[in-house]
């Protein structure tokens, strides 16, 4: 309808966008970053204890903005916490998970953010789309798995912005700077958005 409107607009000679304030959409958000460390990892990156720190600053950011409507993937750490931070304010994502969910549990999520997902899995507002592959690859695949997670995030985030007949998209990354795990990883999903001429707001766990 504002897409019309719009359109409609155009062609009498008025502004585009005067009618935006009486018919408006969501602001469109990208997100991902990195994990909460495994207790085994070998350099500290997103260490435990800076969870609640990480909360306070996504919330700032995420409170910037109207309504929203966020795409990503849901495991433990950066993911989790901007989901729950949109459900707090009533707000709507869609999910994407590379495999099915009990696999990605094991692997993304991880026992001690279990009821966390959970909870969340139960907020209605929050959609899961079907898992890109129908079992969980072989570990030597994983990565590739990945990336076409993070592929996935981007394509779905950007026809939905085409559809609202927006160009902006808010690309939020916690991320440390570094070259990171390789492909499906956070600074490759940084990389991909960049080559699309996006803007990545990056919170460095470091600064917190």
């Amino acid at each position: 309808m504002r897409r019309q409107a719009r359109i409609n607009l155009e062609a009498l000679g008025q502004p585009r966008h005067k009618f935006d304030h009486v018919l408006p959409v969501p602001c469109v958000l990208a997100y991902f970053g990195h994990m909460v460390d495994a207790d085994n990892r070998p350099t500290t990156r997103l260490p435990a204890s800076k969870v609640g720190g990480l909360r306070k600053v996504i919330r700032s950011r995420i409170e910037k903005f109207g309504n929203l409507h966020g795409f990503g993937q849901a495991a433990c750490g950066t993911d989790l916490i901007v989901l729950e931070e949109l459900v707090r304010r009533d707000l709507t994502a869609t999910v994407v998970l590379p495999f099915p969910e009990a696999d990605f549990v094991e692997l993304s999520v991880g026992d001690k953010w279990t009821e966390r997902f959970a909870k969340l899995r139960q907020y209605k507002r929050i959609e899961f789309a079907p898992p890109l592959k129908p079992q969980r690859p072989p570990d030597q695949e994983l990565p590739r798995a990945l990336a076409d997670a993070n592929r996935q995030v981007q394509r779905l985030a950007m026809e939905f912005a085409r559809r609202l007949d927006e160009t902006q998209i808010i690309v939020l990354a916690v991320w440390d700077g570094e070259k990171g795990d390789g492909p499906g990883g956070t600074a490759d999903a940084v990389a991909l958005w960049r080559d699309e001429g996006f803007d990545v707001d990056v919170i460095d766990p470091a600064t917190i």
